[in-house]
């Protein structure tokens, strides 16, 4: 059998609709609505309303809109989601009943040329219309019916009571004064069902929705429009005046044109009805002074017109009345309700903002403030004191008892340093292993007696730790005071750094406080006689050995002043120091004629050269002073792509000081002569180092250096 291909048709396209959709914009569908309830007055007040065209007009034309907006709502109600769609199959159901019952009524002017009796067929339609459309309204919008607030329940109970009692007072009582008759219950049936629908539709609107649909507010546009006809009707019949009805028509008319409109609408809505929140609608308050508003006009009517004041409106003015007090107590309730969360908020928002959440000590911006605060009082008779206190070799708590114990030693360190400091003194964590203590009003004595204290505090016992029996943690602290040390905040602080270090390379877990032995260039970074003043020695004889003397240590100097102009903190720019002078001490095991070789280099040759890092890394780990040192002496030849060595990282994943001293090493290397080429001028090393800047070097490094290389002298020897 030969063999059959089934092709897949593709499915059908929706352009169609959607060029519908696009003809059919709701500002087109809201100007042919207008279009046509203009033409429709026009009409209906020019033409004679004895004559043959208007009869027609008000009778036949008029029914247009009616079977239009049937026909929307119906394919409304096959549309629209489920939430909504029990409402639009009532106003559907509903819709018929009116139609039917202008039907009747056009028949009996065209056809049979009189009334028709009242009460007759068209009331029964019109009666059954107003039941069904109440149900849409109470039960078919049940989702948003829920009442979220006591207010907005209360503003709706107030304008509904001015509105029914209005109603009753103008359309209902007079109806009753003379006795019940059938017709005067079929007359008394449409205000009724007037004043039940705008009772529905004022509590939906103060106290259901967040934010009402445009489709629904054209629905109760509509239902508003259409009251108004039939209590003009009404109101005008009791007081025995002749109307013609083609004018009100015109009222019904575009009741009929805002349902279609509502019902084309409802097609373009989400599913979902935002409902409003538990505060309630704002608009409530207005509503509720215009039903006040209404009230004491009604009254006051009432007293002039009757010469007296009714049962009915002592009762409404007394509602009014009581409503209105327990209105103002509730929003007087809510107003201080949200007084005190926004006055916790903001407590809240303060705390946060000047809090260290895992320490709960002050943080680095509270302890700016309080500095800078206290800087502007400071002088002889008030000294500011400032003590710096890191914790020494914190990573390896991290790296061997994990980040959670960790924390739980910083915690505990935060504790301790609040019971060393005195009372007034402010302790902040400033950030990682970092705290500050701010001493107001202190002698020099003083100052170091509290550094010691804050040393002591953290490194005499030892932490408890899960998982471990104890860890034992010890601090360096450094310490300035103003102005026995500084002349300002910024000098102050700078100086209370480099103490710290200084702290640091005197063997860690002590104190130092004031600038008298603090370092001030790379050669005297570190203790003369100790194992690291032995390799700086190392590290000179390497410079010599390349034909360029004194290149760690130019190094060294430059990375201080870039790490400063970064703002790298006091161990971080110890590192960079200590590093910059150390970078090339694994050149150690280069031959020195390696070193000094004129020509190229063989691979045998860059292969040692290349070497140096790694083993200048080994070297420093062997000593516990420099152990810090040794990853970012690994990381000095990393190029900020990637195509460095001996790791290959790339970008942050090289250590800031790493970046700092290759920018250094860099600019050291091209200022000096060497045995192959005379050295660069400062414009040519500039130019050299921002070519290179995205590709060899950070450029964020390499902007700092050139700020550092530009600023004038004065300024760099200050710093």
């Amino acid at each position: 059998m030969p063999t059959i291909k089934v092709l897949r048709l593709p499915a059908p396209s929706t352009a169609p609709t959607s060029d519908r959709s696009r003809l059919l914009t709701p500002r087109r569908v809201a100007i042919v609505g207008a279009a046509w309830i203009v033409t429709f007055a026009v009409l209906v007040l020019a033409l004679p309303a004895e004559g043959w065209p208007a009869r027609v007009l008000v009778n036949g034309v008029y029914l247009i809109p009616i079977v239009i907006s049937e026909a929307l709502i119906i394919r409304t109600a096959r549309k629209v989601p489920s939430p909504r769609r029990r409402f639009w199959i009532l106003m559907a159901i509903a819709g018929p009943l009116t139609l039917a019952g202008e039907v009747v009524v056009s028949w009996h002017h065209l056809v049979i040329g009189d009334e028709p009796p009242l009460p007759g067929l068209p009331d029964v339609f019109f009666i059954s219309y107003y039941v069904v459309l109440l149900a849409a309204l109470v039960f078919g919008l049940r989702p948003a019916r829920q009442l979220q607030s006591w207010r907005a329940a209360l503003d709706a109970s107030i304008v509904a009571a001015v509105v029914a009692f209005v109603s009753y007072d103008l359309l209902i009582s007079p109806q009753l004064s003379s006795g019940v008759t059938s017709t005067q219950l079929v007359g008394l049936a449409y205000p009724t069902m007037d004043v039940a629908m705008l009772v529905a539709l004022i509590s939906l609107a103060l106290a259901s929705f967040g934010h009402i649909p445009w489709s629904l507010r054209l629905v109760a546009l509509g239902i508003v429009t259409a009251t108004m006809g039939d209590d003009a009707l009404t109101y005008l019949s009791i007081h025995s005046v002749n109307v013609e009805v083609g004018w009100l028509k015109i009222a019904w008319t575009t009741t009929s044109v805002l349902y279609g409109a509502a019902a084309w609408q409802a097609c373009l809505e989400p599913a979902e009805v935002r409902q409003q929140s538990g505060r309630g609608r704002g608009a409530g308050l207005a509503l509720v002074a215009a039903g006040v508003a209404l009230t004491v006009c009604t009254v006051v009517a009432d007293l002039i017109i009757e010469g007296g004041l009714h049962l009915e409106a002592a009762i409404l003015v007394l509602y009014v009345f009581a409503a209105v007090l327990v209105r103002l107590w509730v929003t007087a309730r809510e107003r201080e309700a949200v007084s005190r969360e926004l006055a916790d908020s903001l407590r809240l928002q303060q705390r946060m903002a000047n809090t260290d959440e895992l320490t709960n000590l002050a943080n680095r911006r509270r302890a700016d403030a309080t500095l800078a605060e206290l800087a502007r009082c400071a002088g002889p008779d008030r000294p500011l004191g400032v003590l710096v206190v890191d914790l020494d070799h914190f990573k390896e708590v991290n790296d061997r008892h994990g980040h959670p114990a960790g924390d739980a030693v910083l915690i505990d360190v935060a504790g301790r340093l609040r019971g060393a400091i005195r009372p007034g003194d402010l302790v902040a964590r400033y950030g990682g292993e970092e705290f500050v203590v701010v001493v107001d009003d202190v002698t020099p004595a003083a100052l170091r007696g509290l550094a010691e204290r804050c040393r002591a505090a953290v490194g005499d016992e030892p932490f408890s730790v899960r998982g471990a029996a104890s860890v034992i943690v010890t601090a360096s602290v450094g310490g300035a005071a103003l102005p026995g040390d500084a002349t300002d905040l910024g000098t102050l602080l700078r100086i209370a750094d480099r103490a710290l270090y200084t702290a640091k390379a005197l063997g860690r877990n002590r104190a130092h406080v004031g600038a008298r032995t603090a370092p001030e260039a790379g050669d005297d970074l570190l203790e003369r006689g100790s194992v690291p003043n032995f390799l700086q020695a190392l590290a000179d004889r390497i410079d010599t050995d390349s034909g360029s003397a004194a290149h760690t240590a130019e190094a060294a100097r430059l990375a201080g002043e870039v790490a400063d102009r970064l703002g790298v903190g006091a161990v971080g720019r110890w590192r960079a120091v200590a590093a910059a002078r150390f970078h090339d001490i694994g050149k150690v095991a280069v031959p020195r004629e390696v070193l000094g070789k004129r020509g190229p280099l063989t691979p045998d040759e860059w292969r040692l050269i290349h070497d140096h890092p790694e083993r200048g890394a080994q070297i420093l780990e062997l000593t516990s002073d420099l152990r810090d040192v040794a990853p970012v002496i690994r990381q000095h030849h990393e190029h900020y792509d990637g195509r460095g060595y001996p790791d290959g990282r790339t970008g942050e994943g090289i250590l800031l000081e790493a970046r700092i001293v290759a920018v250094c090493d860099a600019w050291a290397a091209m200022r000096a002569d060497r045995s192959y080429r005379r050295a660069l001028t400062e414009p040519q090393s500039l130019a050299e180092l921002h070519r290179c800047a995205g590709s060899q070097f950070d450029p964020h490094v390499v902007r700092a250096f050139t700020a550092v290389v530009r600023a004038p002298a004065a300024d760099r020897a200050a710093a």
